[in-house]
């Protein structure tokens, strides 16, 4: 059943974190910027042989993860590396809210294996554990919170059984709280539609029917009990998926919207609404949606021109945070925005 009168999450909480403080200080619609400790090149840039992007924020991800347990945004990825396996063009990026500080490993990965993170990364809200669905593959690995180093990455779901699975390279992965009675799970959608996971994580269940959406780079965001997904490939498509399996069409996104294309779509920091952030535009539009429509509510700040960037809602504290590295070189600088 769909949720009609969805519980608001609390858009701010008191902390002593400076992140915590900042949000605090912010009013609604406000754009800051925030300074964090080693946030640079080293950190979010891996190796690129060939030329590549050396950015493992290389414009085919969009999204940052908030872990509300253990308060640290996370993002895992690799660069290109024409398929090889490359010492250093993989990482997880970590940053702490207690320190104000990111971290960050360094793996040898491929941009096949398990590849750039797309809109097919996902945290367990409940524990912290991490998911990435590996390039154009059934297979979820798992990072259990508090393993370390490359091989704490494991295979530990695969999508089998799926009727409707597109095989694609760029699908969407988000953990589902309210799946399986609430134990929750994970939800997966490309251009066919959507599944989701038993409790265990393991067996896999797909849609009835198609909910037919773009071919590549496909997006995914829980809001008011719902897992809504599409776009990919230049479409405006948007579906929502219940805690039961099914699938309703959606009002279609006011852009074309992806992990990689002219607008993304993340989940608004109250956790009832979306919020489409136009991509590849300096200060792109900004819309939201409802449950029911998109609005124009303004123009965004991220400010860069070359999708360069990855976002994500920090709910604990009611805001949006991007970071932002134009050209995938450089510096990379964090700008936080305060959504009605």
């Amino acid at each position: 059943m769909i949720l009609s009168t969805p519980t608001r999450m609390k858009l701010s909480s008191p902390g002593n974190s400076t992140l915590s403080s900042l949000a605090a200080s912010m009013s609604a619609g406000s754009w800051a910027n925030f300074v964090m400790g080693n946030l640079s090149s080293a950190t979010l840039t891996g190796v690129a042989p060939g030329g590549g992007e050396p950015s493992i924020n290389n414009g085919f991800g969009n999204r940052m993860l908030w872990d509300p347990v253990h308060k640290k945004l996370q993002y895992a990825g690799a660069t290109h590396t024409g398929g090889a396996v490359v010492s250093g063009a993989g990482g997880l990026a970590t940053w702490d809210d207690a320190s104000n500080t990111w971290s960050r490993e360094t793996y040898a990965w491929s941009s096949e294996g398990p590849g750039h993170s797309y809109s097919h990364i996902a945290v367990n809200t409940s524990n912290g554990d991490l998911y990435f669905r590996g390039f154009n593959s059934r297979n979820i690995l798992r990072r259990v919170y508090g393993q370390t180093g490359q091989s704490s990455w494991q295979v530990f779901s695969t999508l089998n059984g799926i009727a409707n699975w597109a095989n694609q390279v760029a699908g969407a992965l988000e953990w589902f709280p309210e799946l399986n009675g609430g134990a929750g799970g994970l939800a997966f959608a490309d251009e066919l539609g959507a599944s989701r996971s038993s409790a265990s994580l393991t067996g896999w269940t797909g849609q009835a029917g198609t909910s037919r959406s773009g071919q590549y780079h496909n997006w995914a965001a829980r809001a008011r009990g719902l897992f809504y997904f599409g776009g990919g490939n230049g479409s405006t498509a948007m579906y929502a998926m219940d805690a039961n399996g099914t699938v309703t069409s959606k009002a279609s996104t006011p852009l074309q919207a992806g992990s990689y294309g002219s607008s993304m779509v993340f989940a608004h920091p109250n956790g009832a609404d979306l919020l489409l952030f136009q991509n590849r535009a300096t200060a792109g539009a900004i819309h939201r949606f409802d449950g029911t429509s998109w609005s124009s509510i303004g123009t965004h700040q991220i400010g860069v021109s070359d999708g360069i960037w990855m976002g994500c809602a920090v709910p604990d504290y009611g805001v949006m945070a991007f970071i932002k590295n134009q050209g995938g070189n450089g510096t990379p600088t964090c700008v936080l925005y305060k959504p009605a």
